[in-house]
């Protein structure tokens, strides 16, 4: 038992960034949420209500009210890092799925 437990926390450390209480998403280091927001993400049933939870997340209303994906006109652009931790996410999500 002591050697699961010593993988699991392996697995903790290495997916965290810096903190045990934050998540990196999608493989960006730079793009994390909390624990307890990432556990509400997972718990989504389909992949495209795990999209929605990610951006429910990592954008305020106020960014999702004046920005497009990739700016334009007078609105802004979305972070792109967190489009793609986005992406990387539903990459894996998407590969795991596809096995089952």
């Amino acid at each position: 038992m002591a050697k699961i437990m010593s993988i699991y926390t392996m697995y903790n450390y290495f997916s965290t960034s810096g903190t045990p209480d934050s998540v990196a998403i999608g493989g960006m280091e730079n793009v994390c949420l909390s624990r307890a927001d990432y556990d509400y993400v997972k718990a989504s049933s389909k992949p495209t209500a795990m999209v929605l939870r990610l951006v429910d997340k990592l954008f305020s209303k106020e960014t999702l009210l004046n920005s497009t994906l990739y700016g334009m006109k007078e609105y802004a652009a979305l972070d792109p890092s967190r489009i793609a931790a986005i992406k990387g996410k539903l990459q894996k999500v998407l590969s795991v799925t596809k096995r089952l």
